[in-house]
């Protein structure tokens, strides 16, 4: 087996993770953000993670079955050329979900960042329209892609040069934050997601309230004791309510847990859908005044 990137410390996937989801990078991405550690550790924008990484990105889609019948697409973003001419190399994992009838295409800017610093990225969409609940989203999609991913003949496959999995971490937005801490801490589920990344998670709203069927993830995690890493908008409205934002969620990560706060960035900014799509997120959500090539 080949030697591929090797990130193993919690703190140092989070720091990566800070870099390519929460901070600017290149040309044209610079915005303001506060950030704090609730131990008072020290973060710093001028971490190297901030700026595009080495490797082009390679794209593909593969279909996922499930055990009980049926399958699903899921989108791949993948480091080109990382085993050197090896024979494969272990790779990192992240696992991103979806905002709340968002499409994988939004997130592809922020993921095509991620990719170039040698991890690999997995997305699979829910229907459009669907209202899913948690529960369902964990059983009909979480479960059956972690399998694949576990598998020999799994996401291994379809990356060129990649011989194994080396570690999986999880990130999300908005619904997707609130999933991506959920199977981080959930018993429930046995596979080693080793941290967590969440992009101005929603826990609960009026919309959705905590149910058997939409659990609460800020109770989940301050019940795990683990850290996690947390992006919020500076511009609050009812996609993003104070009842169950960012803020609940840091407050329930663990000593050595990361917030940053992206100012003058909306619930929405996070995500890019085109102009259209963009402006009516923006009318229900807001808007600040970075722009989305730094958000998102």
């Amino acid at each position: 087996m080949g030697q591929g990137p090797r990130w193993h410390a919690l703190p140092i996937i989070l720091g990566l993770l800070v870099g390519v989801f929460g901070i600017e990078y290149g040309e044209g991405r610079h915005m303001l953000t506060t950030e704090r550690s609730n131990d008072d550790s020290k973060t710093s924008d001028s971490s190297p993670w901030n700026m595009p990484g080495a490797y082009q990105v390679g794209e593909r889609e593969a279909r996922v079955r499930r055990p009980s019948g049926g399958s699903f697409t899921v989108y791949i973003k993948y480091p080109k050329d990382v085993d050197q001419g090896n024979t494969g190399v272990a790779l990192p994992v992240v696992v991103f979900f979806n905002g709340f009838q968002s499409r994988y295409s939004w997130y592809s800017r922020m993921l095509q960042g991620v990719a170039s610093w040698g991890f690999v990225t997995v997305q699979y969409q829910l229907p459009a329209l669907s209202l899913i609940n948690v529960k369902d989203e964990l059983d009909r999609y979480y479960d059956p892609l972690m399998r694949w991913i576990e598998a020999s003949d799994g996401l291994v496959g379809e990356v060129p040069g990649m011989d194994a999995v080396e570690a999986v971490v999880s990130a999300g937005h908005s619904r997707g934050g609130k999933v991506a801490s959920l199977v981080f801490t959930l018993t429930d589920y046995s596979y080693p997601i080793q941290a967590a990344w969440l992009i101005d998670p929603v826990d609960s709203s009026m919309f959705a309230p905590i149910s058997e069927n939409n659990p609460s993830a800020v109770a989940s995690l301050r019940k795990s004791g683990k850290k996690i890493g947390v992006a919020g908008a500076s511009v609050l409205s009812s996609c993003n309510p104070v009842e169950g934002n960012y803020e609940k969620f840091f407050a329930a990560g663990a000593a050595g847990s990361w917030e940053i706060v992206m100012n003058g960035t909306s619930h929405s900014q996070f995500a890019d859908g085109g102009a259209a799509t963009n402006a009516v997120q923006d009318g229900l959500c807001g808007r600040g005044n970075a722009t989305r090539a730094a958000a998102s």
